[in-house]
């Protein structure tokens, strides 16, 4: 068995040599290269909105509520009314400022005043207190000098006056007296006559204590006593001094912050008033006014300002544009961006006057894509997506007399240049 198998075997590989050995050779010529083929891009088809050149852009110098505005694709002149901010508020505003400028105004009055107050007190204060000081320095004085010759005469003859009017007052008495023994006057009489006797005989007793005693020196003691009162009555004036300076540095502090409220409540006054000139807004230049368009996430849609829209300084109210100069505004996805280039050119075919394609050129692509959000209303309504979009811009070729508005809508299809 395994014989038959061996044979078998050796004479399968010696017919495979002999084939081999008389096959004839292969004259089929090698295969050629395919040819490159160059690739036609498809055709890209989108959505356009007709778009009008901006002439001005129209903010709002102010913000506030929009209590009227202009119907939106209104024809304006220089000058016409575009919308008017309510003022209310700002009258509000002035009304309040005018109220804190009177109390201001007052307080600053009032401040004034109270200088003038405090210095005549101080006047007063002053003098007093000034006359006090002298007399202390001149007691001082008195007590540092000997008795002038001069001094103690004049005391002397004050003391022979004081005597005189002793003796003229006993006589006076005694002639009273006579009068009441011999019963020609009542003796309640005599009570005049003694008052003025002792009042005669006390004033000669205190002349005469007084030339004593400037005769006298005074007493180491009394000096320092009297020395002790004048330093006193001066730190006296120098403290009423220094706190009238001070209530004075206060008062002026008052003053000066009184007077900056009243400056800056003037300016407030002055800034309102010109907020309230600036409440209406005017068209610079002529053209089309178109109301600026916000999206209402309440009413899930993009709507023109109105009446009761809230604006914030410098914020786009609208835009005046000439409706004779118009582009098309197409959205391109992020998927064909790479292929859609400044140059680019399409046909465009219009929604309001079918049958008939325009040629167009891309002038401009944005570099960023723009989110949903962003978009237009027209691109709004278109279906997501779920990609980044890009702005162009493209020239359209149109009749002169094919009556093309803003806002209208077209296809475009844009065949991108081939690419190899």
């Amino acid at each position: 068995m395994k014989l038959r198998v061996s044979l078998l075997i050796i004479l399968v590989l010696a017919g495979t040599v002999a084939f081999w050995r008389h096959a004839p050779p292969d004259t089929t010529p090698p295969e050629e290269p395919a040819p490159r083929e160059t690739s036609i891009p498809e055709p890209v088809l989108e959505q356009g909105v007709f778009e009008a050149k901006v002439l001005a852009n129209v903010p709002s110098p102010n913000q506030g509520i929009i209590a009227e505005i202009l119907d939106d694709a209104t024809y304006v002149r220089p000058g016409d009314l575009l919308a008017r901010l309510d003022e209310e508020e700002i009258l509000n505003k002035i009304e309040s400022e005018q109220l804190q400028l009177e109390q201001h105004e007052e307080s600053l009055e009032s401040e004034i005043q109270e200088v003038a107050v405090l210095t005549n007190q101080y006047a007063r204060v002053a003098q007093l207190e000034i006359a006090e000081l002298k007399h202390a320095e001149l007691r001082l004085e008195q007590a540092q000098k000997p008795l002038a010759e001069d001094e103690a005469r004049l005391l002397e003859i004050e003391i022979e006056l004081a005597e005189l009017d002793v003796e003229e007052d006993e006589e006076l008495l005694s002639r009273q007296q006579e009068l009441v023994s011999r019963s020609f006057a009542p003796a309640s009489s005599l009570e005049k006559p003694k008052r003025d006797l002792e009042t005669s005989r006390a004033y000669l007793q205190e002349k005469r204590s007084q030339l004593d005693l400037a005769k006298e020196p005074l007493p180491p003691e009394e000096i320092l006593t009297r020395q002790s009162e004048v330093n006193k009555a001066r730190d006296q004036v120098e403290r009423s001094r220094s706190l009238h300076e001070r209530e004075l540095r206060i008062q002026q502090l008052k003053i000066e912050g009184a007077t900056m409220r009243v400056a800056q409540s003037n300016a407030t006054l002055e800034r309102l008033d010109e907020d309230l000139k600036e409440v209406r807004i005017t068209a610079p230049v002529e053209g089309l006014f178109l109301a600026i368009r916000k999206y209402s996430w309440g009413a899930r849609r993009w709507q023109p300002l109105g009446v009761g829209s809230q604006v914030w300084g410098m914020n786009l109210v609208g835009q005046i544009v000439d409706p004779n100069d118009l582009h098309l505004r197409v959205m391109v996805h992020e998927t064909d961006r790479k292929r859609i280039q400044p140059g680019t050119q399409g046909e465009v075919f219009l929604t309001a006057f079918p049958g008939k394609g325009y040629p167009a050129t891309v002038t401009s692509v944005t570099g960023v894509g723009q989110d949903r959000d962003d978009l237009s209303p027209v691109h709004q309504q278109a279906p997501a997506v779920n990609q980044a979009l890009f702005l162009a811009i493209l020239e359209v070729e149109l009749p002169e007399d094919l009556p093309i508005k803003p806002g209208m809508t077209a296809r475009v299809l844009l065949q991108p240049e081939e690419t190899e």
